[in-house]
Parts: C-alpha cells; sequence; structure tokens
C-alpha cells in the first residue's frame, strides 16, 4: 500500500509549539497522523504510525549542503539532497518505525518550514 500526504498518513510540520520538542517522542501521539518537525541544528524529526519506506521533502528558506544520520542512516536508506530537497529510501524493503531524528540535515540560511513532504512505505 503506497500513501502520500493526501492519504492516510498525513505529516504536519509544526511551526509554533507550547511545549518544548527535543525528539521526535515529544511529538504529539495520534491514531492517524504522523509529523515532521525540524530543529534550529537541522535535526528532521518523525513520529509515525506507519513504517516509512521512503521519504522526501523541501527545507524552506535554505540551500541544503547534505542530510546524514538519524534513524534513515541507522536503517540502511540511501539519502541524497538537491540544493532544497532532501531524498531517502531504502533498497533493501528496510523501514523506519516509531519515532525519533529522521536525518540530519545541512543548510546555509534560516529555515522557515518544511514542505513538498512525500513518505511512502517499502512496498
Amino acid at each position: 500500500m503506497n500513501f502520500t500526504i493526501k492519504s492516510l498518513l498525513t505529516l504536519i510540520f509544526f511551526t509554533v509549539s507550547f511545549t518544548q520538542i527535543e525528539d521526535g517522542c515529544d511529538l504529539p501521539d495520534s491514531e492517524t497522523t504522523g509529523y515532521l518537525y525540524l530543529l534550529d541544528d537541522g535535526s528532521v524529526l518523525y513520529k509515525t504510525i506507519y513504517p516509512i519506506g521512503g521519504f522526501q521533502f523541501t527545507i524552506d528558506g535554505v540551500t541544503i549542503n547534505g542530510a546524514s544520520g538519524g534513524a534513515a542512516a541507522t536503517a540502511g536508506f540511501m539519502v541524497s539532497t538537491s540544493y532544497t530537497q532532501v531524498l531517502g529510501f531504502s533498497l533493501s524493503g528496510a523501514t523506519i518505525e516509531g519515532c525519533g531524528v529522521l536525518t540530519v540535515a545541512d543548510y546555509t540560511g534560516e529555515a522557515t518550514g518544511i514542505s513538498g513532504i512525500i513518505i511512502s512505505d517499502a512496498f
């Protein structure tokens, strides 16, 4: 079952929060929604209810120099970047579950948000 932001898994980027978010597990619990959150240091936090087999997103307002680490690296994902987008996927069918740091983006500029979010499962 493939899905994108318009299907069962809706990812929301929080721009304002009343609690301090330091880890993906700090993001809200939901039976219907997964979340992405960008920290000032470039860490892209996630909390998902479905296994993630691939991801793509744009970090607005910056020039992306690269991305590495996090659950994507642990799962053996190939992560590549353009000047505006981060793309990650597994060639082996590995998935990322739960919550934590998805990847850490290195960028120049001041990020204003995450947009163009696409998440897929492994199939």
